[in-house]
């Protein structure tokens, strides 16, 4: 992920929004968040994967079982099942927060 070189604050960018001001700080390696840009991919992904999970589960439930959905949803738990054991195996072995990437990984 590129990072921009100039450090931005709210009032520059116009963001008012506390949460979107740090998410904006983060990307520009300057952030509140005391993690590297791999953790924050990581538990991102985990996080998006596991609302889209949720939306899946939905979309099986409206087509009464169909085999399309029921394969879909399969797929969306196994993706976020990935995610969460890599997560765990990043905190694990001691990178999440250190800004190491594990060795062979991502």
């Amino acid at each position: 992920m590129q990072q921009p070189n100039s450090k931005s604050t709210g009032s520059q960018t116009g963001i008012t929004n506390p949460d979107e001001l740090a998410k904006q700080q983060h990307f520009q390696g300057k952030g509140m968040y005391p993690v590297s840009d791999e953790d924050y991919d990581l538990v991102t992904a985990l996080a998006n994967e596991l609302q889209a999970l949720e939306k899946f589960q939905k979309y099986a439930q409206d087509a009464k079982g169909g085999k399309f959905w029921q394969d879909a949803l399969k797929l969306k738990q196994e993706l976020a099942e990935l995610f969460t054991h890599e997560l765990a195996e990043h905190v694990r072995e001691g990178h999440f927060g250190t800004g190491e990437h594990r060795e062979g990984r991502l």
